[in-house]
């Protein structure tokens, strides 16, 4: 009686431990997706707050054909991310040459951002009207962001967001402190 309460226990003490391992990897991953959407929301925020215009590229494009492809990379050679639609509109990110890096809506195959060909689109120079600075609306939107990635790991038994930080000079940067228990 005694080994099969021993052998009982330690077969508890391993699934324990498993799904322990797994709950980790779970966590990990998790936070993983939790830092690529904060990189995410960076990006939409830099592009909210106009500061494309003071780079010469526009605020937003409007895609002009009735399917336009959305490239990995900036080249007609990388894989087609998704189509754009005639008429949808894309906040740009960035731009390389003849090309616009746009945030999607939602990750396409495990990419936030696509490329799209300049002469797809129709550029748009408007800035939203606000009462915000660029600063403010930057700095407001990842702070949320990262409250909200706090308060998600406030009882997690693997991970403790300690603190962050968030830099606005012009190398735009975002530090998050973890505690890993």
């Amino acid at each position: 009686m005694k080994l099969i309460s021993a052998f009982v226990l330690s077969l508890l003490h391993s699934v324990a431990f498993a799904q322990s391992a797994s709950t980790y990897d779970e966590t990990l991953k998790e936070l993983s997706k939790d830092l690529s959407g904060l990189q995410h929301a960076l990006d939409v925020a830099r592009a909210r707050s106009g500061l494309q215009a003071a780079y010469g590229y526009p605020i937003r494009i409007q895609v002009t054909k009735p399917a336009t492809d959305l490239f990995a990379g900036a080249a007609d050679n990388t894989r087609v991310v998704q189509k754009g639609k005639q008429g949808q509109t894309f906040l740009v990110v960035d731009k390389a040459g003849d090309w616009y890096a746009v945030a999607l809506p939602r990750p396409s195959q495990g990419q936030d951002v696509a490329w799209v060909r300049a002469a797809e689109v129709v550029p748009t120079y408007r800035i939203p009207a606000t009462q915000q600075s660029s600063s403010d609306i930057i700095y407001n939107t990842i702070n949320e962001q990262i409250r909200a990635i706090k308060e998600k790991y406030k009882e997690n038994p693997y991970i403790y967001v300690k603190g962050f930080s968030v830099s606005l000079g012009t190398n735009l940067s975002v530090a998050v402190s973890f505690e890993f228990k």
